[in-house]
């Protein structure tokens, strides 16, 4: 263990509990890896805790944005297109699936899609963002992204909201040697036990062993 001033403890025990949960996940876009990925001073947040949530009311306060950008189409980001039109502001959301909320059936996806158009939502569907970047003139955001048929577009928007899921965080338990199982999860047992003797796992960043 590393305390706030750097020194190190060793603490021993009988059992260990790994419940790191899950980050955000930071999909393979331009613009937003490398030393000039943009970031919430940039108007480009990804969107997983409470802390990011309150990162995009300060900019929100601050910028005054007029337009945005949703990328993703499951709950946060529905949630999200539905804050930001309540708040005035024209909202284009773009989901790389056939459909909006891909995790349920695609009949209710299609009822969630048409009540988006009903207010006033740009939805664009089997779309995938290939790059977010400046405009120029340094007051745009643009997204880049490439449509069903093929055809690459680009539009402009004062925020960029990235809300594509989750990915489980396992650095401590890989790095100690634990067995990683579906998605890069750290594989449990019924016992919820890890392939490390005497630690155990919960939460999302665990994952059932898949049967033998």
């Amino acid at each position: 263990m590393r305390d706030a001033d750097g020194r190190t403890e060793q603490l021993p025990y009988d059992a260990l509990i790994v419940g790191t949960g899950a980050v955000s996940a930071r999909p393979p876009i331009d613009g937003l890896t490398g030393p000039d990925a943009l970031g919430p001073t940039d108007g480009v947040h990804l969107l997983h805790s409470m802390g990011d949530t309150f990162q995009v009311m300060q900019t929100l306060a601050a910028r005054r944005p007029k337009s945005t950008i949703v990328i993703g189409a499951g709950y946060i980001g529905l949630e999200m297109a539905e804050a930001l039109t309540t708040r005035g502001l024209t909202v284009t959301q773009i989901e790389a699936l056939p459909e909006v909320l891909p995790t349920v059936d695609a009949e209710l996806g299609a009822l969630v899609h048409a009540e988006l158009d009903h207010h006033g939502v740009e939805v664009l569907t089997g779309t995938q963002v290939t790059a977010i970047t400046r405009d120029p003139s340094g007051n745009l955001l643009q997204v880049r992204a490439t449509g069903p048929a093929g055809k690459t577009f680009i539009r402009g928007a004062d925020l960029v909201l990235v809300v594509v899921g989750v990915r489980p965080e396992t650095a401590l338990a890989a790095t100690a040697g634990a067995k990683l199982g579906v998605m890069g999860a750290i594989e449990v047992d019924e016992y919820m036990r890890t392939s490390l003797p005497g630690v155990y796992a919960a939460g999302d960043c665990a994952v059932p062993a898949l049967p033998q």
